[in-house]
């Protein structure tokens, strides 16, 4: 029994009527009705409306049982893919570029320059060498690049190279490499290509061009990195740091020639993956577009965010399981058209579906 029919049934002996009596006050079929309560048929949307009516459900009730209906129309995996996203697009939406972002203090790095221990142990101690080593590349006058395969979720890297950008009035360009799963609907966490791309485009619209995440796919993922040593890295132009999986060990190199090797080796990754995003700034602002524009065509999705001053950026995304979640969205807004969630409007080109350009505004 699905959780429709299941909160069906609750309604209905809440309601005190048998099948029978509910057949009768509505006009609906009663076999009908018993498959729609037992789980054997999904009504039409106009009988959930009617069921609602002559169970006498109150207004919270009614949105949940047409939330569950459309998830059984749907597809649970499908209807996730489209809460997720709408999630996303809320977030994005809320992001202010006017407002700087307020973090905490810094670890205290005690001046920071003395040499740094090959090998550190915990967590804070790990942190402080982080900070540590970005702050050297923030100070250095030459052009530099940072290479790393930290989780999207973590903040630790996005909060450090953010403080230093407001520090130093300078920014250096961050590759940021990911592993997608090639199957994630069959792997254990079927979000998991969704949540690097929640997290990612948070630095993208926060960090602009110079944030640069890369992606490849593979079949390990995170709980795969227990297998590994040190499977975390972040190379900069003043040393390696080699991290565990939990961040509480870490492996710190300075010595030149191992520097330059891991240099040429993320310089080399970066050839053999795929830009996750097309990042386009500083582009003219579009009277007509709200505060958050998305348009999927031509199977890529680009999603426009006003900006300040009367600039706005897009990001063009054509990874396929993001731009299905992003297609399985625009199927959730179709299905509740009954409900102009969140002041969300559709625009369709063509009667025929979303087959040439679908666009949504917030």
């Amino acid at each position: 029994m699905s959780e429709f029919s299941e909160f069906c049934r609750i309604l209905q002996e809440k309601s005190g009527m048998t099948i029978y009596q509910m057949a009768k006050v509505s006009g609906m079929e009663r076999t009908a009705l018993n498959r729609m309560v037992i789980g054997k048929r999904l009504p039409k949307q106009e009988d959930v409306d009617a069921f609602c009516k002559v169970v006498r459900a109150n207004e919270k009730e009614k949105a949940w049982l047409r939330e569950l209906y459309i998830m059984e129309k749907m597809g649970k995996k499908r209807y996730d893919n489209g809460k997720f996203i709408e999630k996303l697009l809320q977030e994005l939406r809320q992001l202010k570029e006017s407002e700087k972002p307020v973090f905490p203090p810094l670890p205290d790095i005690g001046g920071g320059y003395e040499p740094l221990k090959p090998f550190i142990e915990g967590k804070e101690e790990l942190e402080r060498l982080i900070y540590q080593l970005l702050e050297k590349e923030y100070r250095r006058k030459k052009k530099t690049e940072l290479y790393s395969n930290f989780p999207a979720k973590g903040n630790m890297l996005f909060m450090a190279t953010s403080c230093f950008e407001q520090k130093y009035e300078k920014k250096i360009p961050l590759y940021h490499f990911f592993n997608l799963n090639v199957n994630p609907e069959k792997y254990y966490d079927a979000d998991c290509n969704l949540k690097v791309m929640y997290y990612t485009l948070m630095w993208v619209f926060q960090k602009g061009a110079d944030y640069i995440p890369y992606y490849t796919y593979s079949q390990l993922m995170l709980n795969d990195m227990e297998l590994q040593m040190m499977p975390y890295y972040l190379v900069t132009a003043g040393g390696v740091l080699l991290i565990s999986d939990d961040f509480q060990q870490g492996i710190f190199l300075d010595n030149p020639d191992t520097i330059h090797f891991y240099q040429e080796k993320m310089q080399y990754i970066r050839t053999q993956m795929k830009p996750l995003y097309q990042i386009v700034t500083a582009q003219k602002k579009d009277a007509g577009c709200k505060a958050i524009d998305i348009k999927f065509m031509e199977e890529k999705v680009r999603i426009t965010k006003q900006k300040g001053k009367g600039r706005c950026a897009t990001v063009v995304i054509a990874e396929s399981s993001l731009c299905e979640a992003f297609s399985d969205y625009f199927s959730f807004l179709e299905e509740k058209k009954w409900s102009a969630h969140g002041g969300a409007h559709i625009e369709q080109t063509e009667s025929s579906g979303y087959t040439t350009e679908e666009r949504v505004q917030f």
